[in-house]
């Protein structure tokens, strides 16, 4: 679950990371183009974007404990 949250999160600002850095780069519309040619490749890639973040977020939460590393480097590492 908080992976989906974390991926919404990040999809609501990457226009304005686009904006700040100046890149065309969206992975949204990278996910959305890569399913759909039509006009709904927003809500096809959102949904993905979503789904990926659940799924690795879902991974990372079974695979973490097994890292032997200190709780606080897990994350970044």
């Amino acid at each position: 679950m908080c992976g989906a949250i974390a991926a919404t999160i990040w999809a609501a600002q990457q226009p304005l990371d686009k904006l700040i850095f100046g890149s065309s780069y969206d992975d949204v519309e990278f996910l959305g183009r890569a399913m759909t040619r039509g006009e709904r490749w927003y809500p096809a890639g959102l949904a993905l974007h979503v789904y990926n973040g659940a799924v690795f977020g879902a991974v990372y939460a079974n695979l973490a404990p097994a890292v032997p590393l200190p709780r606080i480097a897990r994350g970044p590492t």
